[in-house]
């Protein structure tokens, strides 16, 4: 593993010059492309980069930029880290998937919603994180890898930020099958529509090759482009399947989601209600569990907030069913709930949860909004139980009005 702590004279949120791209070369062969979606973070950001493997001996690691911008870019500092065969985290750094960006295709002039598009993923949609589950099977080893995007072209705003919580696409890409004796048994990847096919697709040592294929980061074990990130899978899924905690770990990654939906968001020549969303500062982020009182039967919910000093209540679905989170088995999700300009964290007057369908309501397990820097800050509520609701009923969860 390679960790580049660099400084770049580009702002993520500027159309005109959001991130330079550089090459991570390892004995002049191309190991990694590298985004500085960081910009002018300071004193720099640390951009971790997956070398893959290498034989004992010497070898030649180099920088370079690999666009004509001349944005300005400063080194900081670089460390090396290695791992070998009898390291316990080894196997998950070796299967980790090399992953791909999207082919530039022809954009027609007439089709203006697809002008503020990147398609070759170099300003929008870029792979931000790597993530891994490590499971054993019946004398087999199942590991699987999900990347976190910083956005995903081809879903609506709305839809991303409402019925998951973040403007980041998460994507699980992915899942190889280990003997018992640590060899490679079979590959699995999520093709299009979100449909699994076996892995046919080329290695390089034991890291399988997937190229982003569609507008919504659906992978193609087809490779047709030179752009590649090669990440490290630093962060675990966590059991409770929240898997946005990943960016709570990360909270950079929030930093590079609010600046990315500014820029598309004042790009975005369609500014429908239907479309558009507020700064991401403007949110109230709810993690939570649930499940449906039958498991099989779709069910869920949604919340309303009331905050001090407003007279309104705000909702999760913005009173649109198409933005209930639904079910039909366990629910751990993340939504957002609209934050009036001026409110803080000690504003919540009162949390409601109402039903979509008959549901259990098991856990709040954070609450939290970005500060002035895109950063998260954790809001000092929570709440554990099991609630059972009938369709319609509407469940307090937190109430402030006698403070």
């Amino acid at each position: 593993m390679a960790h580049f702590q660099i400084s770049s004279g580009t702002d993520w949120e500027d159309p005109k010059l959001p991130a330079a791209l550089l090459e991570v070369n390892v004995d002049e062969r191309l190991a990694s492309h590298l985004v500085t979606y960081m910009g002018r973070s300071t004193p720099g950001h640390i951009y971790a980069v997956h070398l893959g493997f290498l034989t004992a001996g010497q070898h030649e690691l180099a920088l370079q930029r690999a666009d004509s911008s001349n944005a300005a870019i400063k080194l900081r500092h670089t460390r090396l880290d290695v791992f070998y065969a009898n390291h316990p985290f080894y196997s998950v750094l070796a299967h980790a998937p090399i992953i791909f960006g999207r082919s530039r295709r022809r954009v027609d002039a007439s089709q203006t919603h697809e002008n503020w598009l990147d398609p070759d993923m170099r300003y929008s949609d870029v792979p931000l994180l790597l993530a891994y589950e490590k499971r054993d099977l019946n004398f087999i080893q199942v590991l699987r890898y999900t990347v976190l995007f910083s956005n995903e072209n081809g879903g609506t705003p709305p839809g991303l930020l409402h019925l998951w919580g973040r403007y980041t696409d998460i994507e699980w890409a992915c899942r190889v099958e280990l003997a018992a004796n640590g060899q490679r048994r079979r590959v699995f990847f999520q093709g299009r529509n979100h449909r699994e096919f076996p892995y046919f697709g080329g290695f390089e040592n034991e890291q399988p090759a997937l190229q982003v294929a569609t507008l919504d980061n659906m992978f193609s074990d087809s490779l047709t482009t030179q752009l590649r990130f090669a990440l490290p899978p630093f962060f675990k899924i966590p059991s409770d399947g929240l898997h946005e905690s990943v960016m709570l770990e990360a909270p950079w990654t929030w930093r590079v989601s609010a600046k990315e939906a500014r820029r598309e968001q004042r790009l975005n020549p369609l500014p429908t209600d239907s479309t558009r969303i507020a700064d991401l500062q403007r949110y109230l982020f709810i993690q939570f569990m649930a499940e449906p009182e039958t498991l099989g039967v779709k069910t869920g919910g949604y919340f309303i907030a009331k905050y001090k000093n407003d007279p309104n209540e705000y909702a999760s679905n913005l009173r649109n069913s198409l933005l209930t989170i639904r079910s039909d088995k366990a629910i751990a999700r993340q939504t957002a709930v609209p934050l009036p300009s001026g409110i803080g964290v000690d504003e919540l007057q009162r949390l409601e949860f109402v039903a979509d369908g008959s549901i259990i309501l098991m856990k709040i397990a954070r609450l939290f909004s970005l500060n002035e820097n895109d950063s998260p800050i954790l809001w000092k509520q929570n709440w554990d139980g099991a609630l059972h609701l009938r369709p319609g009923q509407r469940a307090v969860l937190f109430d402030f009005n006698s403070r």
